[in-house]
């Protein structure tokens, strides 16, 4: 490999320079061989980190000019090391668990206004429980009157 001085204005090819350096915040991206329509050309899992390159829109090079190119999504990047710690883990956390206490939560007020054989008059105090949780009773008219 031949090498240059600087002051001859000339560099390596081994010279490219990244620009940041970044990790992956997700548990799991594809790496494209193009930015947005690019096929996939490998994968990252959440914690590697990765040298940015060349930045385009929301695409991000993590490979050298004379590499073949590779493009992540910069969403699914993040600047920082242990940034990748509390992102997407606790957020799929927090998703997982959610639903079930909501339906745990339904179950139970569904169970209470069937005892009051499905419908739940306003003229009553009883109340039915939407999916969400909310209060609700049943009009004369037949529509559903929010309490």
């Amino acid at each position: 490999m031949l090498t240059n001085t600087l002051s001859q204005g000339s560099y390596t090819s081994d010279d490219y320079n990244p620009i940041a350096k970044k990790y992956v915040k997700s548990p799991n991206i594809n790496i494209r061989n193009a930015p947005i329509n690019g096929k996939i050309v490998g994968s990252l899992k959440q914690g590697q980190s990765v040298l940015v390159y060349d930045r385009i829109s929301s695409w991000e090079r993590i490979s050298k000019e004379n590499q073949q190119p590779k493009w992540v999504s910069s969403s699914l990047l993040c600047s920082g090391e242990g940034c990748y710690i509390n992102s997407s883990k606790n957020y799929i956390k927090s998703n997982l668990n959610s639903p079930k206490t909501k339906s745990t939560t339904s179950r139970t007020h569904k169970s209470t206004s069937s005892s009051y054989g499905g419908s739940c008059p306003c003229s009553s105090s009883s109340n039915c429980f939407g999916p969400r949780g909310g209060r609700y009773c049943i009009t004369s008219g037949g529509n559903k009157r929010y309490r």
